[in-house]
């Protein structure tokens, strides 16, 4: 619930019925608009009903999400001052009436949760029970001041000025006045607002994972190994607005992800402190930074060239794809680590791109760029799955975590390294041999990293944080220096040995 404190006048204390709004009144959120976000959150094809729906009018509108997205009555915060007054009201025998201009589906759950209204108003799917055809009806039912009425907000100014007495929930002394002008204030209830702060909307764009975006800097020295340029100014502002182009991307896709994983978030021992799941951010304004995020992203991207350009797009369509019912790769097995890491070799594509190269990258490059992220995220689900420790809770959290166990994440796991092998051997065989040396590090790096995965409480759950593992990050240090020299350091002598056989 949330808190309100009552501040109700001397004397003021009526008999007359109560007629009480529902959103922002009694909930402390607008239900019509929470299930809008829930009903995208399940499939998000139904946006494209919205404008067909509105022909029909917004009272349509709401019958339709009402149909299709029931409210969680459990998850719907309340103000509790409100519903003390409401309890002790009824308790002494005064007639609640919940009016409200949610649908009637709506506005019937509730009273019947509460248990405390003795009749209901609401909108029907015809009529949208909102301001001044609020009024009228409330007026012809109960006559002139033959009412009370409890509601939030300026839209209520004509239900008050029909009513005997006002009961005010807001904290603004403007709306307060406006309320006195037009009516007797019986009650004013005032609350503990929790505005999000700007720290919590750049938390959930999460800069901290913008390290990720290191995966660009392999497909730049790729393309720079096939075909050397000069590093001249112009070409550092190309790899600048790469780099920042993939990071708006990527941060519009955590903010998607966010948005549509915050009912499950609240599952989660750590991740229900995020502040969409904790209630701190405004999902319409999350929803505009995602779309912010994308635009500016691909636009920067198409800014550089084609490539970049195109790259940056398939990323935005990946994080889509990977968050976004129907679709929603992240709740199939297997699948949504697939869809996940393919990423990888997009960044990949980002930084050669940026190198100003126009044909596409090494496709055995790029496979096991894809197949190395597909170990990585398997591995963080091994883990993930690990730390939660209760299948029933895991499948709360993840619905992959259904199908998912431990053997079998394990097995994925193994998988995906020899399938990175696979196509990183390609590549050694076509393009560089004298990266065979660096394949015992390479393999080390895969072993020590699925070692952390066995690890109570394993860091590898979050990635942004890996950095603090001290030999982790010694050992890539040290595997990125040997395969940059074994890239433009020739060992003639070596690949002497290996002469191409051709059968008589």
């Amino acid at each position: 619930m949330r808190d309100t404190t009552q501040n109700l006048a001397e004397n003021q204390v009526s008999d007359l019925p109560l007629c009480v709004d529902l959103d922002g009144t009694l909930a402390a959120v607008d239900t019509f608009y929470t299930s809008v976000f829930a009903l995208l959150r399940k499939n998000f094809l139904y946006l494209v009903l919205f404008p067909f729906w509105l022909l029909r009018g917004k009272a349509y509108v709401k019958q339709q999400v009402a149909q299709r997205s029931p409210i969680d009555l459990e998850e719907l915060p309340l103000h509790r001052g409100v519903l003390e007054f409401l309890l002790e009201e009824h308790a002494r025998g005064r007639s609640l009436i919940l009016t409200t201009g949610a649908d009637r589906r709506v506005a019937h759950r509730i009273s019947e949760t509460l248990g405390i209204f003795s009749e209901v108003i609401s909108s029907d799917g015809s009529f949208n029970l909102t301001g001044p055809r609020k009024a009228a009806v409330l007026a012809e039912k109960f006559g002139a001041t033959g009412f009370d009425y409890i509601a939030n907000s300026e839209v209520d100014l004509d239900v008050w000025r029909s009513a005997a007495n006002a009961y005010v929930v807001t904290n603004s002394s403007e709306l307060l006045e406006k309320a006195r002008a037009v009516s007797n204030i019986a009650g004013v209830f005032s609350f503990e607002e929790k505005s999000a702060s700007l720290s919590d909307y750049i938390s959930i764009a999460r800069p901290d994972h913008w390290f990720k975006n290191v995966f660009v800097l392999p497909g730049m020295l790729l393309a720079y190994f096939f075909f050397p340029v000069a590093l001249t100014g112009s070409l550092l502002a190309d790899i600048f607005l790469s780099l920042a182009a993939v990071c708006l991307v990527a941060s519009s896709n955590y903010v998607i992800n966010e948005i549509l994983d915050a009912e499950r978030d609240r599952h989660h021992p750590v991740k229900k402190q995020r502040p969409l799941a904790a209630g701190r951010v405004s999902i319409p304004i999350a929803y505009a930074e995602w779309i912010v995020l994308g635009i500016v992203g691909a636009v920067l991207g198409f800014s550089v060239n084609l490539g970049v350009g195109l790259s940056c797009a398939a990323l935005w369509i990946m994080g889509t794809l990977y968050n976004i019912p129907p679709v929603r790769t992240k709740e199939v097995p297997y699948l949504d680590v697939l869809s996940e890491a393919v990423n990888n070799p997009i960044r990949m594509a980002i930084g050669w791109y940026a190198m100003g190269v126009a044909v596409v990258p090494p496709v055995s490059a790029l496979f096991a760029y894809w197949m190395f992220g597909s170990f990585l995220m398997a591995t963080k689900r091994f883990a993930e799955y690990r730390r939660i420790g209760d299948p029933e809770r895991a499948a709360e959290y993840r619905w992959s975590f259904h199908y998912y166990n431990e053997e079998r994440l394990i097995m994925s796991s193994v998988f995906y390294i020899a399938m990175f092998m696979t196509g990183a051997m390609a590549f050694v065989t076509l393009y560089r041999l004298e990266l065979v040396f660096s394949m015992p590090v390479v393999a080390y790096l895969l072993a020590y990293y699925l070692y952390l995965g066995f690890k109570p409480d394993s860091p590898v759950q979050y990635p942004e944080l890996l950095y603090k593992e001290r030999h982790l990050t010694n050992a890539v240090l040290v595997c990125t220096i040997i395969c940059t020299c074994l890239f433009f350091y020739d060992i003639p002598e070596f690949r002497k040995m290996f002469v191409l056989l051709t059968p008589p």
